[in-house]
C-alpha cells in the first residue's frame, strides 16, 4: 500500500517522502500541483534513515525534496498539492494554501503516513454550471498572446540549474543530463498509450508516415515517437526547449527529426500535410484562442485517414476566459498557465475540418476540473 507525508511545505520548497510498504525497495513518485496544475513529476529516492529504523521500508530511500524556479512572493497565496503519481491518491498533509505574508502553509488535511487511496479518479458531477470562455481573437490579440506564453517557457528554458534546484525536468531544459534516463523511459507511457488506443479502435500505424508533436519540450517523447514514425516534425514555442531537444535527438540517435519554432502566428501554416498530430500536456498552457488557432490549422493539415491524438482539459469549475481582460493581467512566470476548450467547441472544430471523433476519455486527474484523451481521424481513406 502507498504511504506518505509531506514534513514541509515552503514558499521555496516541499520536503517529505513516499513509499509503497508491499514492496518496500521500490522508488514511488509524486505529483506537485500548484493550484491544481500538475507541475512536476518527483522520484523519491532520497536516503531517510528515520525510514530506514523503521524497518519496513527497505533501505530507507524514499524522501523527496523539491525546489521551486523562484520562491512565491509574499502577497500571493498559492495552494500546493502533493498526490501519488500511481493513484492520485493524496499524500498525508499534502494539501495546503499559502495566506498573505505567510511564509509556511497551513495544512488543510490531516493525518499521517495514511494509506491513500485514489478517490479523486471518479466521474465529475453532472449539474456543474456553464462557464464563460472565449474562443475568438483577432490576429493582432493573437499575436500578443502568443508572445505571452513564449515569454513564460522561454523563461522557464533559461532558469539556471544551480538556483533552481530541484524544478521538473519537465519545464527546465538545462536540466535533461545524462543521468534522467528516468525521464526518458517515462515519456515513452504516452507514446505507447497512443499505439494502444489505435490498436483498441482498430486503426492501423501502418501508411501513417509523418508525425507531428505539437509542444515537444525536451523531447522525452520526441525520441520514441521517432522509432515509430518514418519522419516526426517536432515543434515548440520556446527556443531553448527546441536546442534542448535537438541535443537529447542526437543523444539517442534518432535522424529522422526536423525542428519547428512555433513562436508566430502563422507558424503551423507552413507545415506539410501531416499523417499524424501528437501531444500532451501542452494545450492547456495556451489561452482558448490560441488551442483554436491551433487545432484549426492542425486539423487541416492531417491528410485523408490522418489521426489526432492529443490531451486537452475541457472543463473547470469557476473559469472563465476574456482576451482583453487576460492580456490586461501581468504575467506570472513561476508556472505555467492553465486553461481549457470547451467541449462543444471542440466538436463544433472537428465537424468544421471534416474530422470524426473516435474516442474520448476521461482523465483520472484530481480537483474541479475534466481533462480528456482525444482520438480523431480525418475523413476519407489513407493515400
Amino acid at each position: 500500500m502507498l504511504r506518505g507525508h509531506v514534513d514541509q511545505i515552503t514558499r521555496r520548497l516541499v520536503v517529505g517522502w513516499a513509499a509503497d510498504d508491499e514492496k518496500p525497495d521500490a522508488v514511488a513518485d509524486v505529483c506537485l500541483f500548484v493550484d491544481e496544475v500538475n507541475i512536476a513529476q518527483i522520484r523519491c529516492n532520497d536516503d531517510r534513515p528515520d525510514l530506514r529504523e523503521k524497518g519496513i521500508y527497505g533501505e530507507g530511500r524514499h524522501g523527496f525534496r523539491y525546489v521551486f524556479a523562484s520562491e512565491f512572493p509574499p502577497e500571493t497565496q498559492p495552494r500546493i498539492t502533493l498526490r501519488f503519481a500511481a493513484t492520485g491518491g493524496l499524500l498525508g498533509d499534502g494539501d495546503a494554501v499559502f495566506a498573505r505574508g505567510q511564509a509556511v502553509a497551513t495544512r488543510l488535511t490531516g493525518g499521517q503516513n495514511v494509506p491513500q487511496e485514489p478517490n479523486d479518479a471518479r466521474l465529475r458531477p453532472l449539474d456543474w454550471p456553464p462557464i464563460a470562455v472565449d474562443v475568438w481573437a483577432s490576429d493582432q490579440l493573437l499575436s500578443a498572446m502568443i508572445e505571452r506564453v513564449e515569454s513564460m517557457f522561454r523563461h522557464l528554458g533559461e532558469v539556471d540549474p544551480s538556483e533552481s534546484g530541484a524544478i521538473a525536468d519537465k519545464y527546465l531544459a538545462a536540466l535533461i543530463t545524462e543521468r534522467d534516463a528516468d525521464f526518458f523511459e517515462f515519456g515513452k507511457l504516452p507514446v505507447r498509450q497512443f499505439l494502444a488506443t489505435l490498436a483498441r479502435c482498430g486503426i492501423s500505424k501502418d501508411g501513417l508516415d509523418i508525425c507531428f508533436e505539437l509542444g515537444c519540450g525536451v523531447g522525452r517523447s520526441t525520441v520514441w515517437l521517432a522509432e515509430q514514425f518514418r519522419q516526426v516534425i517536432a515543434a515548440d514555442i520556446s527556443a531553448p526547449h527546441l536546442r534542448a531537444t535537438q541535443g537529447n535527438v542526437e543523444k539517442f540517435g534518432r535522424e529522422n527529426v526536423t525542428f519547428v519554432h512555433t513562436n508566430r502566428i502563422d507558424s503551423l501554416r507552413e507545415l506539410p500535410p501531416l499523417d499524424v498530430f501528437f501531444s500532451m500536456a501542452v494545450l492547456q498552457h495556451n489561452p482558448p484562442p490560441i488551442m483554436r488557432h491551433v487545432l484549426g490549422i492542425l486539423l487541416s493539415k492531417l491528410k485523408p485517414g490522418g489521426i489526432g491524438y492529443f490531451q486537452v482539459p475541457t472543463y473547470r469549475l469557476g473559469y472563465g476566459f476574456n482576451s482583453e481582460k487576460y492580456l490586461a493581467e501581468p504575467l506570472k512566470l513561476q508556472v505555467p498557465e492553465m486553461h481549457v476548450f470547451p467541449q462543444p467547441e471542440l466538436h463544433a472544430l472537428f465537424e468544421e475540418q471534416d474530422c470524426r471523433l473516435i474516442e474520448f476519455r476521461e482523465d483520472p486527474i484530481p480537483g474541479d476540473q475534466i481533462s480528456a484523451r482525444v482520438l480523431i481521424q480525418k475523413k476519407g481513406r489513407i493515400q
